[in-house]
């Protein structure tokens, strides 16, 4: 196992006692862990508290609306999976029951009853 040495504590420890710097190229911070929090805790945030909770609120406010995105096209997904199996469905009703769609009366009805499955799913287009 790869050890790494502390440059505040002076202690050598486990590589994995040191978190990530740039976790693609597998490099890890200069202070443990322990070192790395008590830093933060005790010297980094106290002298820059106003500019932490500023990135914390944009940060929540990026992923908020990310995490909504991501959800409304999740949904568009699932709408536009859903309306092309009940299209599917009923062409082959249609197809089943060998009814010549080139007929516009009959094209009136198949439309006609798409729309009334279309309504049963209550969808907000």
């Amino acid at each position: 196992m790869a050890m790494k040495k502390c440059t505040r504590c002076g202690e050598i420890k486990s590589v994995t006692r040191f978190y990530f710097k740039l976790k693609s190229e597998n490099k890890r911070q200069p202070r443990c862990m322990v070192c790395q929090n008590d830093y933060h805790n005790n010297v980094y945030y106290p002298k820059n508290r106003e500019h932490v909770k500023k990135r914390v609120a944009q940060n929540r406010d990026k992923y908020k609306t990310g995490a909504r995105k991501r959800l409304e096209t999740s949904d568009r997904q699932i709408i536009f999976t859903r309306v092309r199996q009940i299209l599917h469905n009923v062409f082959l009703e249609y197809s089943d029951k060998q009814i010549n769609l080139k007929n516009e009366a009959t094209q009136v009805t198949l439309v006609n009853d798409i729309v009334k499955r279309l309504k049963r799913l209550d969808l907000k287009l």
